[in-house]
């Protein structure tokens, strides 16, 4: 059975966080149908900051949308890079107001990503996540990431995830077009252990898009040639599903009414 997939609000970037939401709120179509506005996962890829202010105005104005927060959603004057390897003062002074956010919104959960190999160890990227389940009071996803120049990730590969779901006890997010990076990158799909870490309750949340296998593009699903699309009848039914794929990016910034920065605004890939 095909799951319910939800919006990401990055599907719109460019735009403040109000402005995404509202157009996710219009509808979209994808491969998978028409996409659910039940719920909205907050991202970064937004002009100004998600303020104490806006995320009660979010909740009150769409009580029909339980929204959540995903990655280093920007809550200040600036947007900060920081992920589940980041430590230091400054990051836990940046996760207090995030979560604080997340309070605001009511949201059920949060979810980041793994991070950066030089900054440290699988293990203190996994203590990291369990201080701020306890910060947010709620569960908290560490999203596997792909292989990058230098392999400079954390989750980064087969044995990696592998660890993530055999070795540990954290929740987790299954980002498909990431794996379809690390399918083209070590030549092979592990179908057994993604089968298996999609039909887990430990999985918060599934997120799609496509790619190229070289760079996460977050193109919209088509689902002709997909590898993992029969595998989405087994995603575990208390695990959130959300589109990441950008809607309609070139006639959205050239249509002078739709509110899309007139000068192009470049954005790093995240997951």
């Amino acid at each position: 059975m095909m799951p319910t997939v939800h919006m990401a609000s990055s599907i719109f970037p460019g735009f403040t966080h109000a402005q995404s939401v509202a157009r996710c709120l219009g509808g979209v179509q994808e491969s998978f149908g028409a996409l659910s506005a039940a719920h909205i996962e907050l991202c970064p890829q937004h002009h100004g900051p998600l303020s104490a202010a806006l995320a009660e105005q979010l909740r009150a104005e769409y009580p029909q949308t339980v929204f959540r927060l995903h990655a280093n959603v920007r809550v200040g004057s600036v947007h900060p890079r920081y992920d589940a390897s980041s430590c230091g003062d400054a990051v836990d002074d940046y996760f207090r107001e995030l979560a604080d956010r997340h309070r605001r919104l009511a949201a059920p959960c949060y979810s980041l990503h793994a991070g950066y190999r030089e900054s440290c160890s699988l293990e203190a990227m996994a203590d990291r996540v369990r201080w701020l389940s306890a910060l947010f009071r709620c569960r908290v996803g560490i999203e596997g990431l792909y292989y990058t120049r230098g392999n400079a990730y954390l989750l980064s590969t087969w044995q990696e995830y592998r660890w993530l779901y055999e070795s540990t006890d954290l929740d987790y997010v299954i980002d498909l077009s990431h794996l379809n990076i690390l399918v083209k990158r070590e030549g092979m799909a592990d179908m057994e252990l993604v089968t298996s870490m999609l039909a887990d309750a430990r999985c918060l949340e599934v997120h799609v898009s496509t790619n190229d296998g070289y760079r996460d593009s977050h193109r919209p699903v088509d689902s002709s040639g997909v590898w993992w699309w029969r595998l989405l009848d087994k995603i575990h039914p208390s695990a959130t599903v959300f589109s990441e794929g950008v809607q309609e990016m070139l006639r959205a910034r050239n249509s002078p009414d739709t509110g899309w920065p007139q000068t192009p605004v470049r954005f790093e890939p995240t997951a």
